[in-house]
């Protein structure tokens, strides 16, 4: 078997920290995956298909058993291989 490696390993650069905005400006008829939070958060397949990875944080509120909420941010990493 001859196996050829067309980019070398960690060539392609994760997406770090995207910013977001109330407005998608590229094709409407783009796929997105979404991830539940709040706010929701859409990443563009497109822009998977090259980066693959887009590691990102979600800000929410847990609730503690005394009823009180606290503020807690989680790390997620998106991945997307075509």
């Amino acid at each position: 078997m001859n196996v050829r490696q067309v980019v070398p390993r960690d060539a392609i650069p994760s997406v770090d920290d995207p910013p977001f905005g109330s407005e998608y400006f590229g094709n409407p008829d783009d796929d997105v995956i979404v991830v539940e939070s709040i706010p929701a958060k859409a990443y563009p397949v497109s822009i998977l298909d090259y980066h693959e990875i887009v590691n990102d944080v979600l800000e929410g509120e847990s609730g503690d058993e005394d009823g009180s909420g606290t503020e807690e941010e989680v790390s997620i990493a998106v991945t997307w291989v075509a």
